[in-house]
């Protein structure tokens, strides 16, 4: 799905995009292991909202607080995951999105590809993964996606790209014009 909508969209001349990964369901189980409604609970929530970790004080939520810490390039996350320890759930997800971070940025080496944790939010109707496609120039998203349930038994992969915003983000070759003078005297 990423490839065929990155190959389109090259294709139509939007060149200059990001890709914003998150993981939707380290946030689902997140909300599986933290009480957002008691004290504690109530800071960890805020501190992912507002993507500030320096107010997680308890040492029992480090993990949660290198999670928010890990954001950023593909190339800075993948350096910093493998010096924290994370929940064995936890450590699995993003191994997992390692791999497929890791093969389409090694598909297109030049996509600027970055992940942010705290982000996830806004994908949780999605599964495992959620992405989201910006134009830099604007930081217009103009495609969204991520992998999500069909049943008990099927997955799907999809992706939603958002025609208005698209259309607004490419650049048509225009028609050069050229004024042919017509029916005036040369002789002055």
């Amino acid at each position: 799905i990423l490839n065929i909508t990155l190959d389109t969209l090259k294709a139509m001349n939007v060149n200059n995009i990001t890709i914003d990964f998150s993981l939707p369901s380290i946030s689902r189980y997140l909300e599986k292991k933290i009480d957002f409604k008691k004290k504690e609970g109530s800071i960890i929530k805020e501190a992912l909202n507002n993507k500030d970790s320096s107010i997680i004080r308890n040492i029992k939520y480090k993990y949660v607080k290198d999670l928010i810490e890990l954001s950023g390039t593909i190339d800075k996350v993948s350096k910093k995951v493998n010096n924290v320890k994370f929940p064995k759930t936890i450590d699995s997800l993003l191994k997992d999105f390692f791999k497929i971070a890791l093969q389409v940025k090694k598909k297109i080496p030049n996509l600027s590809i970055t992940f942010d944790i705290t982000e996830a939010k806004s994908f949780l109707h999605y599964e495992s993964l959620g992405f989201k496609i910006y134009n830099k120039e604007n930081a217009t998203a103009i495609a969204i996606g991520g992998d999500y349930k069909i049943n008990k038994k099927e997955n799907g992969l999809g992706i939603t790209i958002m025609v208005n915003k698209l259309i607004e983000n490419i650049k048509l070759k225009k028609d050069e014009k050229i004024y042919i003078p017509y029916n005036i005297d040369i002789k002055k």
